[in-house]
């Protein structure tokens, strides 16, 4: 059964994994981008100047952060010795930026003009938190995406090990030639068929979507009798074996057969003394 994508294994955020360090990065980050770039009409608080306010609220999503990151490895879920899987990675993001973001919408009453009768609602306390969200949730994200290779990694891995699985279940063929250097190798299912041509076999390969004509020098009955460990490569003519897995369609009668190939336009011929062969292995 293939495996949720939410409990795939995951590396952890940077700053999960190394709480003061990330923390830093995210106080540092959270300062200077407002105070560089003032998102979200940032302004500064009651009596306080502009970076001041940044400061505090800076240290504010710090301090939240670090304190949330302990909090969250007591809980069972979050638990370090647990395998960290992508599920739980977005959750504990969720959880911390939902702790900045009541820290900051607390962090107001103080810094902000004094007005707590018109804070103290839904409609304040979501805006604090998505401008804390806006600001904090890049850093966490940055090294979240950073990480997103691993599943593609993965899927490469997943492709080749199935390659290879594939590979190993092929049967490979090695032919030899009358002419020492020369050889051919294909896998058994890539054979079409194979036709003699004076001093040569020629094998009829359908590979990487193309018919490929190769000639061997051989006999046909040396030919066969390299291939006589592979039941379902008949020689079914005097002059022809041919891969009955690859025979779509078959007509004629006892005296003889003509079969279609799955991907030879050619017609292959039966004579009536294998005609009984055939008929054991081909399945309509």
């Amino acid at each position: 059964m293939k495996q949720s994508f939410f409990r795939q294994l995951y590396p952890q955020n940077f700053i999960i994994a190394h709480p003061l360090k990330g923390v830093l990065i995210l106080f540092l980050f959270s300062f200077l981008f407002t105070v560089l770039y003032h998102p979200l009409d940032t302004h500064e608080g009651y009596s306080l100047s502009f970076e001041i306010t940044m400061l505090f609220y800076a240290l504010g999503i710090a301090v939240s952060a670090l304190g949330g990151i302990y909090l969250l490895r007591l809980v069972p879920f979050f638990n370090v010795n647990k395998p960290w899987t992508f599920g739980r990675e977005l959750l504990a993001i969720f959880v911390l930026v939902f702790l900045m973001g009541t820290v900051v919408f607390l962090l107001a009453f103080f810094i902000e003009e004094p007005a707590i009768t018109t804070r103290w609602n839904l409609e304040t306390f979501l805006d604090s938190f998505l401008r804390t969200s806006f600001i904090a949730l890049i850093p966490f994200l940055y090294f979240t995406s950073i990480n997103l290779k691993v599943f593609f990694d993965r899927a490469n891995i997943n492709q080749e090990s199935q390659e290879e699985r594939d590979s190993a279940q092929r049967r490979k063929i090695d032919i030899s030639s009358k002419l020492k250097r020369e050889s051919l190798e294909f896998y058994e299912d890539e054979l079409q068929f194979a036709m003699s041509d004076g001093n040569y076999v020629v094998f009829y390969l359908f590979r990487d979507g193309k018919l490929r004509k190769v000639p061997i020098r051989n006999s046909i009955s040396n030919i066969e009798k390299q291939l006589s460990e592979y039941p379902m490569l008949l020689r079914c003519h005097r002059a022809y074996i041919v891969n009955v897995e690859q025979v779509t369609k078959r007509k004629g009668n006892s005296l003889g057969y003509r079969l279609t190939m799955s991907h030879a336009s050619e017609e292959i011929p039966v004579s009536r003394s294998r005609i009984y062969e055939f008929d054991k292995l081909f399945k309509d």
